[in-house]
């Protein structure tokens, strides 16, 4: 793949829209991008065309507009937008070329049709919070080829997150992100779950090792505890769209984290029973459950093999962590050669220097 993602970006969102109505993300202008520089780079290796031709630019005009070209050649002016587009084409050899004041429209090549095919996680990323584009893009580079690109940059970014045990909030959050995105993506609902599961038990498991859990004195309600809602939805249609049992949840729930965690099959069970009897919103089985995990407090702690996130997924990837660390040493070395950081280390020196130049002249003035 060799354009670069913003390249790939100006491709993906610029398809089938009209000269002078080009999309122009934050992305761009964060980064300082000019999209029609981009769109003209594209057109000149042949990813894009601009095309004035009847099939595409006609779908861009507005109903007056087409009745204002049929009208000027005194065609009929009944029917839907599709019917005038219809009757258009139907008499082109007739209509007159002045009356057709059509607009360009960007279009893809073969190519750039085979590209955008290609590259489904460009849009996808855009717009995700926890795995910026430039990010998945740099993970994907040298892996294109996976069947599906969006999940191995979710397990890529789980994996770094395990190796690297400082940011279990984030690694909660993309648990449920992948979760989410295989429920969006009709994925096995045991795959769902699983993730689902992981998500709620690191989050709170994190929670209670930090002594993070307060109960609220307006509901006597415990909000670290709260699953997410989207994890709270997925439980209702087991219970009550999929009839799951409630023990069956349980046992799931212990075997859905004990395939990536070593950790107590009791408190497991405890945070099952209150997840589920939070969704079924029963307050009593709800606080005698949030009871029991809070007095577990700082022994919820855990271990993990992180290896087995990829293996029990069926994805296979190697060299992950060497990537990482290039990536996280490239960030070191624009923080270093930033002027600004320069700029803040000088002064930070120059302030040192005086406040040690004070210290003594202080010091001479009390001696003397």
């Amino acid at each position: 793949m060799n354009l670069p993602v913003y390249d790939l970006l100006a491709l993906h969102i610029n398809i089938n829209r009209t000269e002078g109505n080009e999309s122009n993300p934050n992305y761009f202008t964060d980064n300082n991008i000019n999209v029609m520089q981009r769109l003209k780079v594209l057109q000149e290796n042949e990813y894009l065309t601009l095309k004035t031709d009847p099939t595409y630019s006609l779908q861009k005009l507005k109903i007056p507009e087409l009745k204002d070209i049929l009208r000027a050649n005194n065609l009929k002016l009944t029917g839907k937008k599709q019917d005038l587009i219809n009757r258009i084409l139907d008499n082109l050899q007739s209509i007159d070329s002045n009356t057709l004041n059509l607009p360009a429209v960007y279009v893809a090549t073969d190519k750039g049709k085979d590209l955008i095919e290609k590259t489904p996680y460009v849009k996808y990323f855009l717009n995700e919070y926890l795995i910026g584009l430039s990010r998945a893009h740099q993970i994907l580079k040298s892996n294109i080829n996976f069947d599906d690109q969006i999940e191995f940059v979710y397990l890529t970014e789980i994996k770094f997150e395990l190796q690297s045990k400082t940011d279990n909030h984030r690694l909660s959050n993309l648990f449920e992100s992948l979760a989410y995105y295989y429920s969006e993506n009709d994925k096995d609902l045991s795959i769902v779950r699983k993730y689902f599961n992981l998500s709620y038990f690191v989050n709170v498991s994190d929670n209670l090792s930090h002594n993070f859990i307060s109960r609220s004195l307006e509901d006597n309600e415990y909000y670290q505890l709260r699953p997410n809602y989207r994890i709270t939805e997925f439980y209702e249609s087991m219970l009550f769209v999929h009839t799951v049992s409630e023990n069956s949840l349980v046992e799931f729930f212990i075997s859905d984290v004990n395939d990536f965690y070593e950790t107590d099959t009791e408190f497991c069970e405890i945070l099952a029973k209150y997840l589920i009897s939070f969704t079924k919103k029963d307050n009593n089985a709800k606080a005698i459950y949030a009871e029991q995990l809070l007095s577990y407090g700082k022994q919820a702690h855990y271990s993990y093999d992180f290896n087995d996130i990829f293996e029990n997924n069926g994805t296979h990837i190697e060299n992950n962590q060497d990537d990482n660390i290039k990536v996280q040493e490239q960030n070191k070395n624009l923080e270093d050669t930033n002027p600004n950081n320069s700029v803040k280390d000088t002064l930070w020196g120059c302030g040192c220097l005086l406040f040690i130049v004070l210290a003594i002249a202080g010091c001479s003035a009390v001696i003397f």
